[in-house]
């Protein structure tokens, strides 16, 4: 009889196990993906600088300020404009030029040159780590520059080529009261 206790004692310890195996995995199954998403501005768009607006928003994870720790289940936003998103995951992500950190969700890019611009943003933790797997996202947008204020005149407003029609007028008439 002991040895049938034993290998009914064994099968359930190894049902338990599955279950619990079982369970863990359906947790992991259902725990959503991290996802970050650009949502302004869009694919394409061409938008009045030279200020830009960024609006992002991240799933999955938590958004909150950088605080030097790796904690898991915490991120922030890792803009990179017109630079290249750095591969390495074993190192953090760096500063300089076109590097922009943040936990807001909406992020001014300020004095862009009138022309085609990417932006890259990448979610990292809380000392600046790429996330394992990477999560990023990528948007490419044209800045225009802002349309030329009209000239002033004694209160009256006219364009700059208003001016130009205005001077060509005059010259004309310079030449033929000569």
């Amino acid at each position: 009889m002991r040895p049938v206790r034993r290998a009914v004692s064994l099968g359930g310890m190894l049902l338990l196990t599955l279950l619990i195996s079982g369970a863990t995995l359906q947790a992991q199954a259902t725990k959503p993906a991290i996802t970050v998403t650009i949502l302004a501005p869009r694919e394409g768009q061409r938008l009045v600088g030279p200020d830009v607006t960024v609006k992002l928003q991240a799933t999955g994870v938590e958004i909150a300020e950088a605080n030097g720790k790796r904690t898991p289940g915490l991120a922030y936003y890792h803009l990179f404009l017109d630079r290249p998103l750095p591969q390495a995951t074993d190192r953090p992500y760096p500063n300089g030029a076109g590097v922009f950190h943040t936990a807001k969700s909406s992020y001014t890019l300020k004095g862009l040159k009138p022309g085609r611009h990417t932006l890259i943003v990448a979610l990292g933790d809380g000392a600046d780590y790429p996330l394992s797997p990477p999560v990023s996202a990528t948007v490419h947008f044209i800045v225009v520059a802002p349309p030329l204020k009209g000239a002033g005149l004694g209160g009256l407003r006219f364009s700059y080529l208003s001016a130009l029609l205005i001077a060509a007028i005059i010259f004309i008439l310079s030449q033929i009261i000569r």
